[in-house]
């Protein structure tokens, strides 16, 4: 590789218990040392602060994962004087789960696209029966809700898989920060419209572009006006306090509504009236 193509590649991050984000990647030929870049702003313009530099293909971001404070990382090899190109960017967020004893608690939420969790058991086993009680999985094409229960001791149910792209749902027992760490990739998701319009929750890259509905709608129609309706015509968000959605939705004088802000870790669904495949983007493009 030349210099300014190295790239730190396959980019893995872990969490290390009680407080350490470490994060891995691929050793770059003929780099003596590796700047590590952090943001607590995904969206920050660069140069982002350098966190550390590590002659080694690994970094520990000590203090980070108890911090209660999001953090996303870029990785820059150095080759001689010269600084490579970015790697995939990874992210580590803590995701508050409110609890209320006075009404329902449940959470539509989203994972980055890397994250280590295959099926709704790897969830219960992260996160135990102490603080939730259901994990679910919604099936667009039969327009059912699939799940996995803690009921009499055990879990029960099904032990449905977590897809890439695809959100899921949360029952809470106790308020709880859950911390997240991975990172996202270049991933197509399909949508499949049924005889009437079809309901999709999605996750969305936790180091992606997308800050508000509007945007999801412009990245997927095109625009908000009139015309804007051939694959889409409802973005909503699940209002964990309010346990109701919040919709931002096609009218015949286009898009209205509220244009929620997408939190990274919200669970969002996309109301579909026709066939389509769509590649959601990164803000930092993928090294595979």
């Amino acid at each position: 590789r030349t210099p300014m193509t190295a790239r730190a590649r396959h980019r893995t991050v872990e969490s290390i218990e009680p407080s350490t984000v470490q994060l891995s990647w691929e050793p770059v030929p003929l780099a003596k040392a590796y700047r590590v870049y952090e943001s607590q702003n995904r969206f920050a313009p660069y140069p982002w602060p350098v966190l550390g530099v590590t002659s080694e293909p690994w970094f520990n971001a000590t203090g980070h994962l108890d911090d209660g404070l999001p953090h996303y990382y870029i990785v820059r090899a150095l080759v001689g004087s010269v600084e490579g190109w970015n790697s995939t960017m990874a992210a580590k967020l803590p995701v508050d789960i409110p609890f209320d004893p006075g009404r329902t608690n449940l959470y539509w939420l989203s994972l980055p696209y890397r994250n280590g969790f295959r099926s709704a058991s790897d969830i219960a086993g992260a996160l135990s029966a102490g603080s939730i009680d259901v994990v679910g999985r919604w099936d667009a094409g039969n327009a059912t809700l699939r799940y996995h229960y803690y009921f009499r001791g055990a879990w029960r149910g099904t032990d449905v898989p977590i897809r890439v792209g695809e959100g899921f749902l949360l029952g809470s027992l106790r308020p709880f920060s859950w911390v997240v760490v991975g990172t996202d990739a270049m991933y197509s998701l399909s949508f499949v419209s049924g005889p009437a319009p079809s309901v999709h929750w999605i996750s969305l890259p936790y180091t992606g572009p997308y800050a508000s509905a509007s945007d999801l709608v412009l990245d997927i129609e095109g625009s908000l006006g009139p015309p804007a309706n051939t694959k889409i015509t409802e973005v909503g968000l699940w209002d964990g306090i309010a346990q109701a959605p919040v919709q931002f939705y096609w009218t015949p004088t286009g898009w209205s509504g509220l244009d929620f802000d997408i939190p990274p870790g919200g669970g969002v669904y996309l109301r579909v009236v026709s066939d389509f495949t769509w590649l959601p983007r990164l803000l930092t493009p993928e090294v595979p």
